[in-house]
């Protein structure tokens, strides 16, 4: 496999982010989007969460192999050193440490920007299909994180019923008042 590069994404990249992401609303349980947003809607979601978080993408030979960024974990003020981490990537760039390096690189910037905690919301389910297998988790159990709860049968796609796992992984330690959230700027 060719080097591997990360590098904040463009907006003249959502066209090949939402191709990226098009499988995984379409023929998966992955997300719970029934409907791929419009190229539009994807550009305005990415530079909404450019004004304040990481929007990565995970190059190979001039090619998007996958995409990660981060978001508000919740709203309310208290969840403020709280941040949730997303990864896709395309099919087949999977099983080849590239997610795994998106991800070292999100929680970097993440520790930078001083957040405590990443969360990854997972979709997860007791008996595998052909529209969800517990990959995700057990990505995410690799790269150090735990299950911190577990909402069952809280998301209806495909007609059948499938839990969302919360998993947490800390940044940093909860002993001292934590210093301010700085904005993302680059890398």
């Amino acid at each position: 496999m060719s080097e591997v590069k990360i590098r904040v994404a463009e907006i003249s990249d959502a066209e090949k982010i939402l191709e990226i992401y098009s499988p995984y609303v379409d023929r998966t349980a992955v997300s719970f989007e029934y409907d791929l947003p419009s190229i539009e809607k994807f550009r305005q979601r990415m530079k909404h969460i450019q004004k304040r978080f990481p929007f990565l993408v995970a190059i190979i030979d001039d090619e998007i192999a996958g995409f990660a960024y981060t978001d508000l974990f919740a709203e309310r003020a208290a969840y403020q050193y709280c941040v949730e981490a997303s990864i896709y990537l395309q099919q087949d760039f999977q099983r080849q440490g590239i997610g795994k390096l998106l991800y070292e690189k999100i929680e970097k910037i993440s520790r930078d920007q001083n957040f405590v905690s990443l969360y990854a919301r997972v979709a997860t389910t007791e008996i595998e299909d052909e529209f969800l297998t517990n990959a995700s988790l057990k990505f995410h159990e690799k790269l150090g994180f735990q299950i911190v709860g577990k909402l069952p049968k809280c998301g209806f796609k495909f007609d059948r019923w499938y839990d969302m796992t919360i998993m947490m992984k800390d940044l940093r330690d909860r002993s001292e008042n934590p210093p301010p959230i700085l904005k993302f700027s680059n890398l």
